[in-house]
C-alpha cells in the first residue's frame, strides 16, 4: 500500500480504520489481474471484531475512483473457526470503463481475463 492516509485503532477485541486518501496504490498480487490498483481517491470506514471462533469485518462507505471506475461498497465478511466464510456485499458504480473491468474483479482465472480483454474493445460513446 502506498499513499494511504487515515486513522487506525486496534485492541485485543478488534479495531477500526477510517481512510481518506488521494493517489493511493494497493498491491494485490494473486488477487487482481494486474496486481496493483491505483486510485485517485479512496475513502472507507472499516471495523472488525475478534472472537475465539470467528472474525467479523464490516465496511461502510468504501468509496473509490480512478480513470476506469467510480464506485461505493458496503458490506460485511465473516470467517468462522471451521473456515466457513460469509460475505454480504452491496456495490454501486457510477462509472465503469468496460475495457478495464477485468482489472478489478478478484481472483479471475487467466482464461477469463484473456476473454474479457479480447471481447470488450471500446467504451460506449456519449453524444
Amino acid at each position: 500500500m502506498a499513499g494511504l492516509t487515515g486513522r487506525f485503532e486496534v485492541n485485543e477485541k478488534g479495531g477500526s480504520i477510517v481512510l481518506g486518501s488521494e493517489q493511493a496504490s494497493l498491491e494485490l498480487p494473486g488477487i487482481i489481474a494486474e496486481g496493483t490498483a491505483d486510485l485517485d481517491t479512496l475513502a472507507a470506514q472499516i471495523s472488525w471484531t475478534l472472537a475465539p471462533d470467528r472474525v467479523d469485518v464490516t465496511f461502510n462507505n468504501l468509496s473509490f475512483a480512478n480513470k476506469d471506475v467510480t464506485g461505493t461498497l458496503f458490506g460485511s465478511f465473516t470467517r468462522r473457526q471451521d473456515a466457513t466464510r460469509l460475505i454480504d456485499l452491496t456495490a454501486h458504480f457510477s462509472k465503469v470503463d468496460g475495457r478495464t473491468v477485468y482489472r478489478y474483479i478478484p481472483r479471475l482465472p487467466q482464461p477469463v481475463v484473456d476473454y474479457l480483454k479480447a471481447s470488450i474493445s471500446a467504451a460506449p460513446r456519449t453524444t
